[in-house]
């Protein structure tokens, strides 16, 4: 999403709709965690999300590699090419 152009507080906003929008359908699984005897509070660092998780994620993506776009092309290997095959794939799609 950074990589098109969408701002960062929007990405976070979407990012962190994870416990709201997953977490529920997990419920099977953190029920059958309990029932077994867990704590189902220890798998939520893990199945949910917090907003330090992504601020610390785009910090080191920022000290490694320049920003979002560097990390799409020196981490991932995209070319220039694929970047933007990416966002006209996107612009056509909306």
């Amino acid at each position: 999403m950074l990589l098109l152009g969408v701002d960062e507080d929007a990405v976070t906003e979407d990012y962190l709709r994870t416990n709201t929008d997953l977490l529920p359908a997990l419920q099977p699984v953190l029920d059958r965690f309990a029932e077994q005897g867990g704590d189902p509070e220890a798998l939520l660092p893990v199945l949910g999300v917090r907003e330090e998780y992504l601020r610390t994620a785009l910090a080191e993506v920022d000290t490694l590699f320049g920003g979002i776009r560097g990390y799409a092309t020196d981490g991932l290997g995209l070319t220039e090419q694929d970047l933007d095959r990416l966002t006209a794939d996107v612009t056509v799609g909306v």
